[in-house]
């Protein structure tokens, strides 16, 4: 466990961390939509970089 958790990234851990402290489904729900709506708003944003720099790649 230890050697596996050396090589998560700073974010992953995170969500494990998190993870620990639910309880409910509906906690397990809420997390859902907060890491959904985190990855749609990243999504927005670096597409909304592309729309105005016009580098794709």
């Amino acid at each position: 466990m230890i050697q596996q958790a050396f090589s998560l990234n700073q974010a992953q851990l995170q969500l494990l961390d998190m993870m620990s402290f639910i309880k409910t489904p509906e906690a397990l729900r809420d997390l859902n939509k907060v890491i959904s709506d985190y990855f749609v708003k990243k999504a927005d944003e670096e597409m909304a970089q592309w729309k105005n720099t016009g580098d794709f790649f």
